[in-house]
Parts: structure tokens; sequence; C-alpha cells
């Protein structure tokens, strides 16, 4: 599908075309001034009942329509009714060109602001993706930290645990000393 600005090449360079062959034709060759035009085949062609039209042929040989045979086509020729002139045709030609020209403008802005919306869409979610990213990641890393110290305390609690038994154990032991001697002192004072 052409785009806008394909179209509006086209039309300019057909603009420029019709341009240039006015100009060249109404100003002659510079460097043939003076001269006697020669004639070509394309300025005079030849005149005579023999000569038949040029035909174009394909690739496979066959004949190519020619300009006699495009009623045969199908292809509809315009043309300009009574009250029409030529000049008429030409300027609502040139106005529905014009008018499709600058519908056509409005549409590729409209797709064009469009297209910037979804642009600043996709930079956003990009954006947020980014920093959904790194927070997951400030999380991953507070996670790893807090079960290191979770670990550390874990440690920790269990020396003073293993501390406290150690504690108790001889605090029993002592206890257990002092009763002996208290039972051994109580026997030996009762055996007189």
């Amino acid at each position: 599908m052409k785009t806008v600005p394909d179209l509006v090449a086209r039309f300019t360079a057909c603009g420029l075309v019709a341009t240039l062959a006015l100009a060249c034709a109404s100003s002659g060759d510079p460097l043939h001034q003076g001269q006697e035009p020669q004639t070509s085949i394309f300025t005079q062609p030849p005149q005579g009942p023999a000569l038949e039209p040029p035909r174009l042929y394909a690739r496979d040989g066959t004949v190519v329509a020619g300009p006699e045979d495009v009623s045969t086509l199908g292809m509809q020729r315009r043309e300009v009714g009574e009250g029409e002139s030529g000049r008429m045709v030409l300027l609502e030609l040139y106005q529905n060109v014009i008018e499709e020209r600058d519908a056509l403008s409005l549409e590729v802005a409209a797709l064009r602001a469009e297209l910037d919306k979804a642009h600043a869409a996709q930079r956003a979610a990009e954006a947020e993706a980014l920093a959904q990213t790194s927070h997951a990641e400030a999380l991953g890393v507070e996670r790893d930290r807090l079960a290191a110290e979770n670990l550390e305390l874990a440690g920790r609690l269990t020396t003073a645990q293993v501390r406290r038994l150690q504690a108790e154990k001889l605090l029993l032991e002592h206890k257990i000393a002092q009763q002996r001697a208290r039972v051994a002192s109580a026997q030996s004072e009762g055996r007189p």
C-alpha cells in the first residue's frame, strides 16, 4: 500500500516533469539556437498507409493490448461532455486530489499521534518494568541479608543456650556436692 509521502512525492515529481517539459518546449534548446531544428521520429512520425501501430509483446510472446484495444479491455475513457470544458474537468480533478491529499494528511497526523502515544506508553511500561526489576533485586538482596542475620542470630542463640545449660549443670553439680556434704556431715554427726 502506498503511503502519503509516496503519493505526495509522485504528485510533486509529475508536476516537476510537466513544468520541465513546458519550459523546454517554450525556450527551445539553448545549445542549438540559431540552427534549423532537426526532425526526428518523435517530433514528426512517418506517415503512410503501410505503417501499423507498434505492438508490445509480453514475456511469453503474446501481444499486449494497444491503444485501440482499450475499449475491449473494459477500461473507461473520460469524455468531456458538451457543458464541460477541459479546464473545468482538470480543476475538478485537481480539487479532488487536493481534498484526498488533505484527508490523507489528517489521517497520517492522527496515526502519528496514535503512534507517539503508543511509543510513550511503551517507554512508560519499560520504565515501570525496569523499576520493578530493580525493586525485586533490592528485595532479593534484603532477603539474603535477613537470612544471613537470622542464621547468625540462631548461632548466637544456640551458643547462649549451650552455655546456659552448662552453667545449670555446674550449678546442679555444685548443689549436689553441697547436698552430699551436708548429708555426709549429718551422718557423721549422727553416729557418735
